[in-house]
């Protein structure tokens, strides 16, 4: 009933004539929608334009609500984009915020789904696009890849390892079986080599551990926000640490200049080492000459 009622909806020559605007590049001001009523109209606009949609607005009770109305009418993926709030090392990876934002941006480069986002969250910056594109995988059943790739794949992609895989981020190895946690995915992936090739894709229940249903396909996401080229570690640490020597004088509170020293010396560690930095994303300004924004 509710899809009847939404098909109609889009149909109406209001809503057709904004659409068309928007797919030629036009702006339109609607004015007096709040509420229910501002949800339908959306819903009508975006699940009549066909294409990934980005919905601004204020603030994170805005979008919570948006997001919940959306999903009722429309169905399928949408996805919340809200601001990081709190020090990142405080930041787990399957914390809420961080999960949607990075189901946010790869349904936005896989062309779907409706990402509803805050304007304090459009500031933080991002990695490039094409980066963050080409990052943005996918494994097939009968796919010749091979265990040790797969790992290689997913160390560069962010993702942490772990003995059992309970959370978004994390992968394990026993042989020629590999788990791991798109954070943009329902649930943990197990697969299944045969020698080289892809023998079995199974989502599985990360409290039992037990296998659930085969799939032909599945994404693999970045686990971060933080997509590094190869190599370019050891620059973007002279860069952070040049950086904060210049900034660490400036600070007149201790208790927040000891949190920085202990965070920036750990992540100049591991970029040292050429190891991927927990909230990474962090450090994109010392990476890349030019950085982006999400609209």
């Amino acid at each position: 009933m509710m899809q009847g009622l939404l098909k109609s909806w889009a149909e109406a020559p209001v809503i057709r004539e904004i659409g068309e605007d928007l797919r030629t590049g036009k702006s339109r001001a609607v004015y007096g929608l709040s509420g229910a009523g501002q949800s339908l109209f959306i819903a009508g606009i975006v699940g009549e334009a066909g294409h990934p949609a980005l919905v601004i607005v204020p603030d994170d009770d805005a979008a919570l609500r948006l997001q919940a109305d959306l999903h009722y009418l429309l169905g399928g993926e949408v996805f919340l984009f809200l601001p990081w709030e709190i020090f990142p090392e405080k930041v787990a990876p399957s914390a809420f915020v961080p999960r949607q934002r990075l189901a946010s941006l790869e349904a936005l480069v896989r062309g779907k789904g409706v990402v509803v986002a805050t304007a304090p969250a459009l500031l933080r910056a991002l990695v490039p696009p094409e980066v963050f594109r080409a990052a943005c995988r996918v494994i097939e059943k009968g796919e010749v890849l091979g265990p040790e790739e797969l790992v290689r794949r997913l160390v560069g992609a962010g993702y942490q390892p772990a003995e059992l895989v309970e959370t978004p981020g994390r992968f394990s190895r026993r042989g020629g079986i590999v788990d791991f946690f798109p954070p943009a995915a329902p649930g943990p992936v197990r697969v299944e080599f045969f020698g080289d090739v892809v023998d079995s894709l199974r989502f599985f229940d990360p409290a039992t551990q037990r296998s659930r249903e085969r799939v032909d396909r599945v994404p693999l996401g970045p686990a971060t926000e933080g997509v590094f080229p190869a190599g370019a570690a050891p620059a973007a640490a002279a860069r952070l640490a040049a950086d904060y020597e210049e900034f660490a004088r400036k600070l007149a509170s201790p208790q927040a200049s000891a949190r920085l020293d202990t965070w920036v010396a750990e992540a100049l560690n591991l970029l040292r080492a050429g190891s991927p930095v927990p909230n990474g994303e962090m450090l994109l300004p010392y990476f890349y000459g030019e950085t982006a924004h999400l609209a």
